[in-house]
């Protein structure tokens, strides 16, 4: 498997190209499809998703259209820091 519960991953392909490229949570497992194979929920970070399998902010997505980020990424935030300078 691609991916397990609790990954964050990147959708790399749904049947006509809708949702690719976006990121996800991975969810429970929701068993297995006889064509696509294991079947995650997947929940998008930003916006609401649509696979053939399923729209909106819990969608279903298969194990072979998820690509698990990097661990250097899992937990990657955009943060912006500002420094305070005191002069003596």
């Amino acid at each position: 498997m691609n991916v397990k519960e609790g990954d964050r991953a990147e959708i790399i392909y749904t049947p006509g190209g809708k949702s690719v490229g976006t990121i996800v949570r991975v969810g429970e497992p929701e068993g297995i499809h006889s064509r696509w194979g294991p079947l995650w929920h997947v929940h998008p970070e930003a916006e609401a998703i649509e696979t053939s399998l399923g729209y909106g902010s819990d969608a279903l997505c298969a194990d072979a259209w998820l690509r698990k980020l990097p661990d250097d990424q899992q937990f990657k935030t955009k943060t912006t820091t500002q420094e305070k300078v005191v002069e003596h």
